[in-house]
């Protein structure tokens, strides 16, 4: 079972990439999305077509990692309903919501590499904060360490909170679509000019040398004897 969670941690997570780029960012900037548009079809079906079978393929690779796991692991450990019930869960919603973020980073075409470095950057600062536990908070909850181990039932909290973010991405990737009948989404589609890259380029700068200013200095620890008499001693 650890297998498929780091499945679904290290290599998962590059291939839905490779999936988003594929039905979202390849159709917007080899313009092929015009011709979609151009048939007698309402204006989200072509989107629904394609976040369906995302969500898919996507779902039916992480699903049958799962069952191959359970099936092996249940050579070795009881594996009852309710644990199955809550692996099942985890990587069910975990999917949806990675499969609908980067689906709706996709339609933001030339705005999405630059968002990925703020929210890496965000995602770092987050984590080197104790206080706020980022790994404790919805689908990073959903695949943390516990989950190849916990069995006391399926984490509602953190369920419910990875939906609210998968919808809160559908509702935003709507919203972009409506807005001047799609025009803020095909001009995103071109690609970046030299001045658009020099500009994200001086903002990643300026974040990187603010969040290395705002990093406190390491205390020393307050038991770490120093000298030369603790040197000399031959034990504590």
């Amino acid at each position: 079972l650890e297998i498929h969670a780091n499945f679904l941690r290290i290599a998962f997570v590059p291939f839905a990439f490779a999936v988003g780029n594929r039905l979202v960012v390849a159709e917007l900037y080899g313009r092929t999305q015009r011709f979609l548009e151009g048939l007698p079809m309402g204006r989200f079906e072509p989107a629904l077509v394609k976040w369906s079978l995302g969500a898919a393929v996507l779902l039916a690779v992480a699903c049958g990692s799962l069952v191959v796991s359970l099936a092996v692991a249940s050579f070795r450990e009881p594996i009852d309903a309710g644990f199955a019930t809550s692996l099942v869960a985890r990587t069910v919603v975990f999917t949806i919501t990675l499969w609908s973020f980067l689906f709706m980073m996709g339609q933001l075409g030339k705005l999405r590499v630059p968002l990925y470095l703020v929210l890496g950057l965000v995602l770092i600062i987050l984590a080197s904060t104790p206080e706020l536990e980022l790994m404790r908070f919805g689908p990073f909850a959903l695949l943390g360490q516990d989950l190849a181990l916990s069995r006391a039932g399926v984490p509602w909290s953190e369920v419910l909170t990875s939906l609210a973010i998968a919808a809160g991405c559908l509702a935003a990737t709507v919203a972009l679509a409506l807005v001047r009948e799609g025009g803020v989404q095909e001009t995103l589609s071109k690609p970046m000019s030299s001045r658009e890259r020099a500009m994200v380029g001086i903002a990643v700068c300026t974040l990187l040398i603010v969040w290395s200013g705002l990093q406190p200095e390491a205390e020393p620890m307050p038991y770490q004897m120093r000298g030369e008499h603790v040197l000399r001693a031959r034990s504590v």
